[in-house]
């Protein structure tokens, strides 16, 4: 619920970078070095059976994503680094039709800009935000919402106060010069996380030590 002063909205506080509470700050962290594994699915328009990944990221070198079958075979096996412009498929580049990085770096599932880029996503993989997104959010016009503009893509998250078990970002980009919006929403946690747009959904839950 807000209070008043939250109720009270001014344009100069849209140009103040936010000050996150110590609840607020566990959702942040650097994506590498990173590592980590858990289950993935998703349902609707693109059906995948339940698969295992398993990802490492290294401090400025190669981010690399085994995904296999619950047998542990071996599905495909991803590279990427810094330097890279598209991502490598180690064992079957048919993927590459349906996986790919944009000129700006985010990623492109099935021809649909996913709003993340791909040197990011080894914090969501883990359930949390990039530590440089801290410096990037600003006040949006509804109370505990915070906003990122970044180009055509527009990040907006709902903090609470106090302690939350899962964030919720709302990620909105336009094509063809704003004529076309489209967006896709965004939840994460220690546990499972989903990024849901129009016609599918994509589930993922991490092991836990």
């Amino acid at each position: 619920m807000c209070t008043s002063a939250c109720q009270k909205f001014y344009l100069e506080d849209s140009m103040r970078p936010v000050q996150f509470s110590k609840h607020q700050e566990q959702w942040f962290r650097s994506c590498s070095p990173a590592d980590g594994g858990g289950f993935f699915n998703s349902e609707g328009a693109i059906a995948i059976p339940d698969m295992r990944f398993d990802w490492i990221k290294r401090e400025d070198s190669e981010f690399r994503v085994q995904i296999s079958d619950l047998l542990g075979r071996v599905i495909n096996d991803l590279s990427w680094t810094p330097k890279q412009k598209k991502i490598r498929f180690l064992k079957s580049s048919k993927w590459s039709k349906y996986l790919s990085i944009d000129s700006e770096g985010y990623i492109i599932a099935d021809g649909n800009n996913m709003g993340l880029k791909m040197t990011d996503l080894p914090c969501f993989l883990q359930g949390k935000l990039p530590n440089h997104w801290k410096n990037k959010f600003f006040k949006g016009s509804a109370c505990g919402q915070y906003v990122i503009q970044d180009g055509a893509v527009k990040i907006t998250t709902a903090f609470r106060a106090g302690r939350q078990k899962t964030l919720c970002s709302m990620i909105q980009w336009s094509k063809f010069f704003g004529m076309i919006t489209k967006e896709a929403k965004i939840c994460l946690s220690d546990d499972e996380s989903f990024i849901q747009f129009e016609h599918y959904r994509l589930n993922w839950k991490l092991d836990h030590d």
